[in-house]
Protein backbone atom coordinates (compact mmCIF):
# COMPACT_ATOMS: atom_id res chain seq x y z
CA UNK A 1 0.00 0.00 0.00
CA UNK A 2 1.34 3.28 -1.05
CA UNK A 3 0.58 5.67 1.67
CA UNK A 4 1.58 9.31 1.61
CA UNK A 5 2.50 11.12 4.15
CA UNK A 6 2.13 14.66 4.89
CA UNK A 7 4.82 16.70 3.60
CA UNK A 8 6.96 18.41 6.54
CA UNK A 9 7.02 22.40 6.41
CA UNK A 10 10.40 22.22 7.60
CA UNK A 11 12.66 19.46 5.12
CA UNK A 12 13.05 20.61 1.86
CA UNK A 13 12.03 18.12 -0.99
CA UNK A 14 15.14 15.69 -2.61
CA UNK A 15 15.43 17.30 -5.59
CA UNK A 16 15.65 15.30 -8.90
CA UNK A 17 19.29 14.25 -9.68
CA UNK A 18 18.73 14.87 -13.22
CA UNK A 19 18.28 18.44 -12.54
CA UNK A 20 20.95 20.70 -10.74
CA UNK A 21 18.89 23.50 -9.21
CA UNK A 22 16.34 23.63 -6.85
CA UNK A 23 14.37 26.47 -6.26
CA UNK A 24 12.39 26.74 -3.02
CA UNK A 25 9.68 29.16 -1.25
CA UNK A 26 11.00 30.05 1.58
CA UNK A 27 9.73 31.79 4.96
CA UNK A 28 10.18 35.16 5.37
CA UNK A 29 11.57 37.30 8.16
CA UNK A 30 11.76 41.15 9.17
CA UNK A 31 14.68 40.28 11.44
CA UNK A 32 17.47 41.97 10.95
CA UNK A 33 20.68 40.17 10.65
CA UNK A 34 23.44 39.26 8.38
CA UNK A 35 22.37 36.27 6.59
CA UNK A 36 25.27 35.15 4.69
CA UNK A 37 27.34 35.58 7.66
CA UNK A 38 24.97 33.18 10.01
CA UNK A 39 24.73 30.65 6.58
CA UNK A 40 29.00 31.17 6.41
CA UNK A 41 28.82 30.09 10.35
CA UNK A 42 26.20 27.43 10.12
CA UNK A 43 28.78 25.86 7.57
CA UNK A 44 31.35 26.21 9.71
CA UNK A 45 29.67 23.66 12.29
CA UNK A 46 27.84 21.34 10.15
CA UNK A 47 31.00 20.83 7.84
CA UNK A 48 29.60 19.39 4.77
CA UNK A 49 31.21 17.02 2.64
CA UNK A 50 31.36 19.02 -0.28
CA UNK A 51 32.15 23.04 -1.23
CA UNK A 52 29.88 25.03 -0.15
CA UNK A 53 29.39 29.02 -2.00
CA UNK A 54 26.94 31.38 -0.61
CA UNK A 55 25.95 34.46 -2.23
CA UNK A 56 22.76 36.95 -1.95
CA UNK A 57 20.12 36.34 -4.52
CA UNK A 58 16.36 37.07 -5.03
CA UNK A 59 15.26 33.90 -4.19
CA UNK A 60 16.64 30.86 -2.18
CA UNK A 61 18.16 28.46 -4.46
CA UNK A 62 20.31 25.88 -4.15
CA UNK A 63 22.59 24.76 -7.15
CA UNK A 64 24.19 21.29 -6.91
CA UNK A 65 26.79 19.38 -8.90
CA UNK A 66 26.04 16.43 -10.76
CA UNK A 67 26.85 13.41 -8.94
CA UNK A 68 29.60 12.46 -11.07
CA UNK A 69 32.92 14.55 -10.53
CA UNK A 70 34.02 16.77 -7.52
CA UNK A 71 31.14 17.95 -5.15
CA UNK A 72 29.97 21.51 -4.74
CA UNK A 73 26.48 23.87 -4.22
CA UNK A 74 25.40 26.86 -4.33
CA UNK A 75 23.03 28.80 -1.85
CA UNK A 76 21.49 32.18 -3.32
CA UNK A 77 20.52 33.44 0.11
CA UNK A 78 17.95 36.39 -0.26
CA UNK A 79 17.44 39.61 1.89
CA UNK A 80 14.44 38.19 3.70
CA UNK A 81 14.89 34.32 4.47
CA UNK A 82 14.23 33.67 7.82
CA UNK A 83 17.19 31.85 10.30
CA UNK A 84 15.34 28.50 10.64
CA UNK A 85 15.03 28.36 7.07
CA UNK A 86 18.73 29.06 6.26
CA UNK A 87 19.80 26.68 9.43
CA UNK A 88 17.47 23.82 7.89
CA UNK A 89 18.23 24.27 4.17
CA UNK A 90 22.23 23.98 4.87
CA UNK A 91 21.36 20.89 7.10
CA UNK A 92 19.43 19.63 4.64
CA UNK A 93 22.20 20.32 2.21
CA UNK A 94 24.87 18.74 4.44
CA UNK A 95 22.30 15.24 5.06
CA UNK A 96 21.49 16.58 8.78
CA UNK A 97 18.11 18.13 8.70
CA UNK A 98 16.70 14.99 10.78
CA UNK A 99 19.06 15.70 13.31
CA UNK A 100 16.49 18.58 15.77
CA UNK A 101 19.47 19.11 18.41
CA UNK A 102 21.87 20.18 15.45
CA UNK A 103 19.02 23.04 14.00
CA UNK A 104 18.85 23.97 17.25
CA UNK A 105 22.77 24.60 17.92
CA UNK A 106 22.42 26.43 14.21
CA UNK A 107 19.24 28.52 15.67
CA UNK A 108 21.07 29.99 18.50
CA UNK A 109 24.64 30.56 17.09
CA UNK A 110 25.49 34.18 16.83
CA UNK A 111 28.38 34.64 14.51
CA UNK A 112 31.73 36.09 16.03
CA UNK A 113 31.76 40.12 14.86
CA UNK A 114 34.50 40.74 12.18
CA UNK A 115 37.55 42.63 13.01
CA UNK A 116 35.88 46.00 10.61
CA UNK A 117 32.90 45.38 13.11
CA UNK A 118 34.43 45.80 16.20
CA UNK A 119 34.88 49.50 17.73
CA UNK A 120 37.83 49.90 20.02
CA UNK A 121 37.19 51.11 23.82
CA UNK A 122 39.74 53.09 25.31
CA UNK A 123 40.25 52.73 28.83
CA UNK A 124 39.13 55.94 30.74
CA UNK A 125 41.69 58.19 32.21
CA UNK A 126 42.06 58.15 36.07
CA UNK A 127 41.28 61.24 37.48
CA UNK A 128 44.66 62.60 39.17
Amino acid sequence: MNERRPRDPHVLPVEDPRKSRAVTSFAHSDEQFDRLRFAKKALSILQPSLRVAVYEGHSFEIDRSRPSGPRWAMVAIPKDVSRAHIAWALADLCGVANKPWLIDTLLHTEPQATPDAVRRVEPASRPS
